[in-house]
């Protein structure tokens, strides 16, 4: 092949994406011309464009060595340094940039440097002297009111450059991320609509809704593409949403709305949002996903945290306890000292209760009184009618009851696990001031109702709006809905939990309908918490008919949670027989057994509680769902034998 097709089937490669190979034909070239210019600063390119940064650098590095007066190279060398974080290194060369047409991009290289190495005085310093109609000064100048948590002042600045140099989907996404921290939810939902809107304009291939879901896109071919519209982003900050306003379902699609990658390829944003929308179902994946991620550098800012809640909401104490003491410099930096706090109170709750309702006391009322201060400060801004001072404390006043809550839930929760339900309604009403407007709190009062036979009401009363107030009851938690369900019955209104139960049905039907691989539990578990119900009455042969009806079909209701309550049912139905209260009828024998069964067909791989430590098809045989299966049938066997 001559030279002029030689160079041409590289730049071909190149403007391909396909830069593995053009790197094989560059590196062969280097046998041949080891000090080629041309083909360091090829290489460079390439590796830039894979995110390969610490290879760029060494290519660039190569390139200064070779050309030393050249301040093109010098200033690519800064960029590739900073993009590896060696910050002091990235400064250093770029103050040998004495070209004056490269003093835009090398200043705003250095305010990037300061920014990153937490400088944020000198980054203002820097942006200030430079040219303040630059589209790229304009972003900088920004992104750090952002940083100090001027949401208002950053979304005008965002707005402004959207004016004067026109849409793009980078400013766009910004734009939305500003009303997201704003929580103005609609707007951000209208921005990311028009990011979206734009990839169906310019490259509809590029989204799953559509394409389809049998349209494979190269992802890989398309990387610089799908960077350039914000797509990771903008999809990512809607899964935040739909997550934030308890939309697990609309949070997952979001993600799925991305082309189609596998695992290995997925940015860190969305391999962390991915094991959050996962974590309830499978924990033990979202967990080692979180812990990669952890070993990344640098680490998604959030994982750390996530993890170590994760394991707190799963109970695994200790594996806390050990990320925390392990990571203690990362714990301060990534959390600050009143989260630090919280987790020392919720570890302590594993070895000494009483101490742990201690520390969770101190820590509610301090944020009490952080509280009471917030708000008396907003009813001031009212009288003086200052927007934006209000709209500030109000986000402030926001993030604090978000802060209480988890405090507060634990506190109450030594409370819940002794059965004094009493004291945890008392606990709660006590904080209402701060948490009427908050779910978690009215879910959590509706809960301690509904433990009491005698306020069944009242947990109907704060269930309802829950409920009912939901377009969509696929949206609200199962055992919420179940809750409910049971409620009416217990207090003589059949008719609404007929309706309710009814609703669901359509709504679960049309979810098949419109996915058939969609997997529903909502009817299962309101069918098992009735079984349950009548099971704990005595009524066994109408109870277990529920628990059946909560398994159709078996192979796409059973999972741990359905097994869990119709455990409980069958339980009950064992002890009345082993005490002599109950004479079971052949045909409920026969069906039981029956049941049993197919419980043992599907549940061989299907463990039966969740251990983060193994995965399904790891499963030890005592600890699936098929193995409790036989235990139960053959205890059954003995007694109705007996």
């Amino acid at each position: 092949m001559n030279n002029e097709n030689y160079t041409r089937n590289i730049y071909n490669l190149i403007g391909d994406e396909n830069y593995n190979d053009a790197l094989k034909i560059l590196d062969n070239e280097l046998h041949t011309y080891p000090d080629s210019t041309a083909i360091y600063s090829l290489k460079a390119y390439c590796y830039w464009q894979q995110e390969e940064y610490q290879k760029s650098c060494e290519c660039y590095s190569k390139l200064v060595q070779l050309n030393p007066n050249n301040d093109h190279y010098k200033l690519l060398h800064s960029q590739a340094l900073y993009k590896t974080s060696q910050y002091y290194d990235a400064m250093r060369v770029s103050f040998g940039v004495q070209n004056q047409e490269l003093k835009p991009k090398t200043a705003l290289l250095q305010s990037d440097i300061r920014y990153a190495e937490e400088d944020i005085q000198s980054t203002k310093s820097i942006l200030q002297e430079s040219d303040q109609e630059d589209e790229n000064i304009m972003i900088d100048q920004a992104v750090v009111l952002f940083k100090e948590d001027r949401y208002e002042e950053a979304l005008e600045k965002y707005n402004d450059i959207k004016r004067t140099h026109g849409f793009s989907p980078e400013i766009q996404y910004c734009i939305a991320l500003c009303y997201y921290r704003l929580n103005r939810f609609n707007e951000s939902l209208t921005c990311i609509s028009e990011i979206k809107a734009n990839c169906a304009r310019t490259h509809p291939e590029l989204l799953r809704s559509l394409t389809g879901e049998n349209v494979d896109i190269d992802v890989t071919g398309n990387r610089s593409v799908v960077q350039e519209l914000y797509l990771v982003e903008a999809f990512n900050l809607l899964m935040a949403l739909e997550y934030d306003h308890r939309h697990y379902r609309e949070a997952k699609d979001a993600l799925h709305e991305l082309p189609m990658r596998t695992e290995e390829d997925l940015d860190s944003i969305t391999l962390h949002n991915t094991a959050l929308v996962t974590m309830d179902e499978d924990p033990s994946s979202s967990f080692s996903k979180l812990t990669f991620l952890l070993s990344q550098e640098p680490p998604v800012t959030e994982t750390f945290r996530n993890l170590l809640l994760g394991y707190c909401k799963f109970e695994y104490y200790s594996y806390a306890a050990d990320l925390l003491g392990e990571n203690s410099d990362l714990a301060l930096k990534t959390m600050g000292q009143p989260m630090l706090d919280f987790l020392d109170a919720v570890l302590l709750y594993a070895s000494s209760k009483e101490e742990a309702y201690r520390k969770f006391d101190e820590l509610c009322k301090a944020k009490a009184d952080i509280l009471r201060r917030l708000l008396s400060q907003i009813e001031e801004t009212r009288k003086t009618q200052d927007e934006q001072q209000q709209t500030q404390l109000t986000i402030e006043f926001e993030a604090n009851v978000s802060e209480l809550i988890p405090i507060l839930m634990f506190q109450a929760k030594i409370f819940w696990d002794l059965g004094n339900y009493q004291l945890v309604e008392l606990l709660l009403n006590k904080y209402a001031d701060f948490c009427f407007d908050n779910r978690t709190w009215k879910l959590n009062l509706a809960h301690t109702y509904f433990m009491q036979p005698n306020k069944m009401q009242e947990a109907i009363q704060w269930y309802e709006p829950l409920v009912l107030g939901e377009q969509n009851l696929l949206d609200v938690e199962a055992i919420v809905v179940a809750n409910l369900c049971v409620a009416y019955v217990t207090t003589d209104q059949n008719g609404l939990a007929d309706t309710l139960i009814n609703r669901l049905t359509d709504e679960e039907a049309q979810k098949v309908k419109d996915d058939p691989d969609a997997k529903l539990y909502h009817l299962s578990i309101i069918h098992l918490v009735i079984g349950t119900l009548y099971c704990a009455h005595k009524n066994f042969e109408f109870g277990i008919d529920y628990v059946f009806k909560a398994f159709s079909p078996m192979h796409s209701k059973l999972n741990p949670d359905t097994w869990f309550y119709a455990k409980k049912c069958i339980q009950e139905i064992l002890r009345a027989m082993s005490m002599r209260h109950y004479i079971m009828p052949d045909n409920t024998f026969e069906q039981i057994c029956k049941f049993l069964d197919e419980v043992d067909k599907h549940g061989k791989n299907i463990e039966s509680i969740i251990d983060m430590t193994l995965n399904a098809e790891d499963a030890r045989e005592n600890q699936t769902i098929s193995f409790e299966a036989r235990t139960i049938k053959s205890m059954f066997l003995r007694l109705y034998n007996f």
